[in-house]
This record gives C-alpha cells, sequence and structure tokens, in this order.
C-alpha cells in the first residue's frame, strides 16, 4: 500500500514539473510573439510608424500639389521644405545641395529638402526628413546622417583654432583673404589667382603668404586640397624672401609627386625620427612614402597635424589616417614655427645649400591652418563637407 501512494507521489510530481516545463515553454513563445523581431507588439508599432511616413508622404504630395495649383512651382517657389540648387554660375550664390554619403548622388536644382520638424499646412510637424522632385512629384524619406547637406556661404570647417581658411566661403573675390593673408605674384587678367571655385597659382612668382595671429605654442593641423601636373608641390613653409641667412633652418613641407613622397623639414637640427632619411647631411628631412600624389583629375585632401607636447606628426590623406612618427622637440620648434614675426607661405619654398627659391603651379581648392591638432573625427568631417561642397 505504501509503495503505491510513493508512486502516485511520484507521477504527481513528474507531472507538475512537465506542466511546468511546458508552461514555460508557452510563456517564452507567447513572448517572442508579442516582443520579437517579427512579435505582434514590433509589427503593431511598425504598422503604427508605415501608416505615420505615409500620412506624411501624403500631406506633403498635397502641399507639393497646392504649390502647382498656385504656379508657384513655376515661379521656383514651393510651400515646402527648401529649394535646391546645384553649384552652377547661374545658381550664383543661392546654390544649395545634398549628398549622399552611400553613393555619392547629389540632390540639387528640382528637388525641395523638407526637414524633419516642419511644419506641414493642415497636417502638423514632420517626424523625418523627405527629399520631394517638385517635376516628378517624387518623395524619398531621408535619413539625415546618410546625408551631407551643404550650400552657399556655410561654414565648411571646424573654426576653433582657425588661422587660415582659404575655401569656397571666403573665396568670392582675390581680395577676401581675411587678416594677415597676402596673394603675391598674381596681375591682373593673367588667368592666375582666384577663379571661381579654386586658387590657380603659375609655379613661376604666386603664393600665399600667411601672419598667424596667434603663436602655435602646442600644436598646428594643415589641411591642402588641390592638385597639380608638377613634380613637386610646395605645401607649408616659413619663408622670408631674400632672406638668404636663416632659411635651411625654417620649417618647410613639400610633396613630391613622381615618387609620391611626403617631406617635411621642422629646422636644422636632427629629427631624431623614425622616417628620417639615411642620409647623414640630410637627417634634418623626415620622409614618409604614401599611395596618393596630387595630379589625380579631383585633386587630393592632405592634412598633416604636428603634436608639440607629445612630439607627434600623423598623415592623412583624403580624411584616412596614413601613419604617425615620434621626433625631436628641439627639431619640432626650432624652425621659427611658434614665432608670429616669421610668415607662413604656401606655394613657395626655399632650400637648397645655395639660396634657391622654388614655386609650384597648382589648383588650391581649400587650405586651412589651425593653431591646435584636430581629433581625427574633426578631420574626417572636414573632409567629408569639403568635398561635397565642392560636388566631386
Amino acid at each position: 500500500m505504501q509503495k503505491q501512494k510513493n508512486k502516485q507521489r511520484g507521477v504527481t510530481l513528474i507531472a507538475l514539473v512537465v506542466s511546468i516545463i511546458v508552461l514555460i515553454i508557452l510563456a517564452g513563445v507567447s513572448i517572442a510573439m508579442l516582443v520579437g523581431d517579427n512579435g505582434i507588439i514590433t509589427m503593431a508599432q511598425q504598422a503604427k510608424e508605415d501608416t505615420k511616413q505615409a500620412q506624411e508622404r501624403e500631406s506633403i504630395q498635397l502641399a507639393v500639389l497646392q504649390a502647382s495649383l498656385e504656379s508657384k512651382i513655376e515661379n521656383g517657389e514651393n510651400s515646402v521644405g527648401i529649394p535646391l540648387y546645384y553649384r552652377t554660375i547661374e545658381n550664383g550664390n543661392r546654390w544649395h545641395i545634398l549628398t549622399n554619403k552611400n553613393d555619392g548622388t547629389i540632390y540639387g536644382t528640382g528637388w525641395n529638402y523638407v526637414k524633419a520638424n516642419t511644419e506641414i499646412p493642415g497636417y502638423g510637424v514632420t517626424e523625418q526628413s523627405w527629399l520631394v522632385n517638385n517635376q516628378t512629384g517624387e518623395i524619398v524619406a531621408i535619413n539625415d546622417d546618410e546625408y551631407t547637406e551643404t550650400y552657399y556661404g556655410m561654414n565648411l570647417a571646424v573654426t576653433e583654432g582657425l588661422l587660415l581658411n582659404v575655401d569656397p566661403v571666403n573665396m568670392q573675390d582675390e581680395n577676401s583673404w581675411g587678416n594677415g593673408v597676402t596673394l603675391y605674384g598674381v596681375t591682373s587678367g593673367d588667368g592666375y589667382g582666384y577663379n571661381g571655385d579654386a586658387i590657380l597659382l603659375d609655379g613661376v612668382d604666386d603664393y600665399i603668404e600667411i601672419y598667424a595671429d596667434t603663436p602655435i605654442e602646442e600644436g598646428f593641423t594643415f589641411e591642402f586640397y588641390g592638385r597639380t601636373d608638377d613634380d613637386t608641390i610646395n605645401m607649408l613653409s616659413k619663408t622670408v624672401l631674400e632672406d638668404t641667412a636663416d632659411y635651411a633652418k625654417r620649417f618647410r613641407v613639400r610633396f613630391t609627386n613622381e615618387t609620391t613622397w611626403f617631406r617635411a623639414s621642422f629646422s636644422g637640427v636632427d629629427s631624431e625620427s623614425d622616417w628620417a632619411t639615411i642620409n647623414i647631411t640630410t637627417k634634418h628631412w623626415i620622409d614618409k612614402k604614401l599611395n596618393n600624389s596630387f595630379n589625380a583629375e579631383n585633386g587630393t585632401y592632405f592634412t598633416m597635424t604636428a603634436n608639440l607636447e607629445t612630439n607627434t606628426i600623423s598623415l592623412y590623406i583624403n580624411g584616412e589616417f596614413q601613419g604617425s612618427t615620434v621626433c625631436n622637440h628641439e627639431w619640432l620648434i626650432s624652425g621659427q614655427l611658434t614665432d608670429i614675426t616669421v610668415p607662413f607661405t604656401i606655394g613657395l619654398l626655399v632650400y637648397g645649400q645655395v639660396y634657391t627659391p622654388k614655386y609650384s603651379a597648382m589648383e588650391l581648392y581649400a587650405c586651412r591652418l589651425y593653431d591646435r591638432v584636430l581629433s581625427e573625427e574633426e578631420i574626417t568631417d572636414n573632409y567629408e563637407t569639403t568635398v561635397a561642397y565642392r560636388g566631386e
């Protein structure tokens, strides 16, 4: 009799455990059905978002239709969003474009940009951004993080610590260089100097001179965007023309297109860098082999940072890190880099055992000098925005 009772208890316990397991499984399945990727709640939320997006789309379509009926679109107007215009001479300073970061598609003339939180008549405020084509009626929902917005007069770059900024923002004419910046060698009608969206230097006597407002003490960032068919491009240096005494001891940066080498000499002191040349007479120069030249059709975007606190030089091409080296601190500061009484020059470099000025023929699209070291994120942002601005 006792064995039978124990057996019944055992069967009951097993049944209870099995029931609990089944319930747990059912509960898990039920939760998954509710909140999983394909769950009821998730699908309901997605359906709600889709409905909201469809309502926004319809409201924008109605607003565009209303503008069309009122003949506003033919007059270059639209009751919805911001009109976009390609970068052309005809569009002048009203140009405004959106560039897809993934495939490079540019949206300009004929499109309107409806930003998130735009008020739509009879509907309310949009929750996301849209692109609307006035001619075809096409409407595209977009993610702002995947697009770069650029327009005439916008600030293209980081401004903190900016000493020199040559780009389409301040290149409205040959006189819009800013304080302490002078263009030499260009005469009226010779075809060089300011040319709409670039500065052309002839390689004979043209160069840019910059007197910095503040001393470079902690470090600097130099950005150079352009192209040339010359074998050598003289990017940045400390130069005083006809000063034959100290020219070989000053800061100089150049790039050799033929062999795609970056070269720099911060002073006449040995660099003690692992990029230093083997030749004992030129140890004050450093050399870095790169895979890009400046004779590409759309140019190349070069960035150099020099951190005077860590004695580190870093290089970037088209926003991508290429390498860095640690150098002798005395070498970094002995070339009058921190002396604001000695100007920087672009397109001119003096070198050789005998005083020899060298000029570079080039198309200069953008050039910036900062009195601080930009972060990698800032360097990438400057590159992406500047290239998008030019519509490359």
